[in-house]
């Protein structure tokens, strides 16, 4: 089965989604209790410093390659209405 520029435009923005939601969901864990994800002179662990920066860059990364697919796909980008 091949994968074809749609499919592929819509599994990159299912992929996006779900790193943000991810981002969302830890970032909320962070605020709920924050002493899980610092050592004992209060800094950061080094995994959570790595979850917090890297899941926003991938998803921001995701969508950047998401928006040359569309190009590839031939999907029309919505353009804003005019007041005209």
């Amino acid at each position: 089965m091949t994968m074809t520029a749609r499919s592929a435009w819509q599994g990159l923005r299912g992929v996006r989604w779900l790193l943000w939601a991810a981002f969302v969901l830890f970032a909320l864990a962070y605020w709920l209790d924050p002493t899980k994800y610092h050592n004992q002179f209060g800094n950061l662990l080094l995994w959570v410093e790595t979850v917090m920066f890297s899941l926003p860059v991938a998803a921001v990364f995701v969508g950047f390659i998401e928006m040359m697919i569309r190009e590839r796909a031939g999907i029309i980008r919505a353009h804003p209405p005019t007041d005209r």
